[in-house]
């Protein structure tokens, strides 16, 4: 398959061969159709793994942003099956800790101990194909097209997140300082909640 790899910190992406991934009983391979390009994906190209977490993740498939469509499920997988559409979440989590408990994840007690997130330090969606654990991918309603909803789970959940942490409903006013990548989504989402 075709990939866009980071083969060193601080070097241009490299498109080239490499293997398809493989998948495990309880993984699930993506057919990427579209998949976002974050202001991260330019960090960790400058060593932001090694500076946080003391991690060196090159060569590295970078993406975490991703949309497509089930291509293959292992044996063990009973949410989706070849043809669904999906999106995917890239941060790996214990799902137990008390923070991810009370819907926090982004603070797992995990992160710091033995980070692990899609496109960071666990080969992206930067390619034509992407496994991942089936806890991580979510149902992609056929109202949504590939290209819009592949954003939304990074930079709308981080606006979502901000919004609802915020007690965000009816009749709240809202102030969106900065309307870049997550500010313009930010907005639309207070709307949506009933936010003036």
């Amino acid at each position: 398959m075709q990939a866009a790899v980071m083969e060193k910190m601080g070097e241009p992406l490299v498109v080239k061969e490499v293997p398809e991934p493989a998948i495990g009983p309880l993984d699930v391979l993506i057919e990427v159709h579209a998949c976002g390009i974050c202001r991260t994906d330019i960090h960790i190209k400058d060593g932001w793994m090694k500076a946080w977490f003391g991690l060196d993740p090159f060569p590295l498939i970078p993406g975490h942003e991703v949309a497509g469509v089930v291509s293959q499920v292992g044996n063990e997988v009973t949410r989706f099956r070849p043809g669904d559409r999906v999106v995917s979440y890239y941060l790996y989590v214990c799902g137990r800790c008390r923070y991810c408990l009370t819907g926090h994840e982004q603070t797992c007690e995990t992160l710091f101990t033995g980070f692990r997130a899609r496109g960071f330090n666990i080969d992206g969606g930067y390619a034509d194909y992407m496994s991942l654990p089936e806890q991580y991918v979510i149902p992609l309603p056929d109202e949504l097209d590939f290209v819009t909803a592949a954003p939304l789970v990074c930079g709308g959940l981080t606006a979502y997140g901000g919004l609802k942490g915020a007690g965000v409903g009816p009749n709240s006013r809202v102030a969106v300082l900065g309307i870049g990548g997550i500010g313009h989504v930010a907005i639309e989402l207070a709307k949506a909640m009933g936010a003036r």
